[in-house]
């Protein structure tokens, strides 16, 4: 089962006995299926290129890089970091809103 695809699936049931002549009813069946976190984040572009110079004012924003995540409530909660920040100490990027912004 694949939730992103199909979320749910509705079923009709009969039971039947084995009488003669046969009687039998019917009812149905709601399958939710649940949400596993099988997705990963997806950024909106592949790529993301900004010029700044070297006046740009402290704490503005740069950009804001933006990803989406098809699974559904915590799963889908996407959080943004700069990879090994120690390198880029004159950015900051909020890990929620994705805005990075200059910070030295």
């Amino acid at each position: 089962l694949d939730r992103e695809i199909v979320s749910e699936y509705n079923l009709t049931v009969r039971a039947e006995d084995g009488g003669n002549p046969r009687k039998s009813s019917t009812t149905n069946v709601t399958i939710s299926v649940l949400d596993i976190n099988d997705s990963p984040p997806v950024f909106v572009l592949p790529v993301y290129h900004k010029n700044v110079s070297e006046s740009y004012a402290l704490q503005k924003s740069i950009t804001n890089v933006a990803a989406t995540d098809a699974d559904v409530g915590t799963n889908a909660e996407v959080q943004y970091s700069i990879v090994k920040p120690n390198l880029f100490p004159h950015f900051r990027l909020d890990s929620k809103t994705g805005i990075l912004s200059l910070t030295q």
